[in-house]
């Protein structure tokens, strides 16, 4: 009897060391060091910017309730994992911030819209691309009214030359994808039947980001569209990354968490759910940072 009870132990230990082998492996992930079984696809890790070393990260599970009477940093870490591609994916991430005004009224003069490309101090490998792709490798920083960033992003309106520029010029930028596709961060290639697109991942409109279809349709009968004018304090990061050995890769940044109602929403243009032979473009990571 004994030795049977052996045998299935030993068979248990086989099969758990079989479904993750990954699990007791500890790596350092931006900073932080975790079993790299727990760091899954699109989990986002959070901690105060001046912490002691002795105050761990925190998985943002839920809605965290932040300080909001005074500006308060955060720095976080977003996990990319590729769970099918044994070579791992490049990619990139939008990180888009703000504030619901709610009840609010909305500030004085018009929203500015805060635009940030960080680029990394070591360019990643990529494959030859066309000509047509253009990479750019020092960082950009600047800004353009809330109102002309939402048309160029939700209903691909025309805005002024100026802030076109700005928005192209600096904001987007070519970037290797999966399977090593040459890709641009503003196409506006549709891979779902609504209208899924990279361009639409960088709107503040849910509808948008779930399917821009609608939304050029409605530009193009020449019905003005409805942008999104309940927000304040929006900021716009974009950073490209490239998983390792492991196959994660994970994004470092830090936020300035200040007044009500503060949200971060997180696209990884590459990111993928379904099945590798039919693969669906990952919804876009909201969380509510302070109350």
């Amino acid at each position: 009897m004994k030795s049977k009870i052996l045998a299935v132990a030993a068979l248990a230990v086989v099969f758990a060391a079989a479904v993750d082998p990954a699990a007791g492996q500890t790596v350092l992930c931006g900073g932080m060091k975790a079993d790299l079984s727990q760091l899954q696809d699109g989990a986002l890790f959070y901690r105060p910017h001046l912490a002691p070393r002795t105050v761990g990260w925190t998985q943002l599970a839920t809605d965290p309730s932040i300080d909001s009477k005074r500006p308060t940093e955060v720095d976080f870490i977003y996990v990319a994992r590729e769970n099918w591609l044994p070579q791992g994916r490049p990619g990139m991430l939008v990180i888009k911030s703000g504030r619901m005004l709610g009840a609010d009224p909305a500030p004085p003069g018009p929203e500015m819209v805060g635009l940030r490309r960080i680029e990394p101090a070591r360019p990643y490998p990529r494959p030859e691309c066309p000509r047509k792709y253009v990479f750019k490798s020092s960082s950009f920083e600047g800004q353009v009214r809330g109102e002309s960033y939402d048309r160029y992003h939700d209903s691909v309106s025309r805005i002024p030359w100026a802030e076109k520029s700005v928005i192209e010029g600096g904001l987007h930028s070519a970037y290797v994808g999966r399977r090593d596709q040459c890709k641009e961060s503003n196409d506006l290639t549709s891979d779902s039947f609504g209208g899924r697109s990279n361009r639409g991942q960088f709107s503040f409109t849910t509808g948008v980001v779930v399917a821009q279809f609608k939304s050029r349709l409605i530009a193009a009968l020449g019905v003005s569209p409805s942008f999104a004018g309940a927000f304040s304090n929006r900021n716009v990061e974009v950073r490209r990354y490239q998983t390792d050995e492991n196959r994660i890769a994970c994004v470092a940044f830090t936020l300035t968490v200040a007044q009500p109602n503060f949200f971060v929403r997180i696209n990884d243009l590459e990111r993928v759910t379904g099945s590798e032979q039919f693969p669906v473009r990952g919804d876009e990571s909201q969380w509510n940072m302070s109350r």
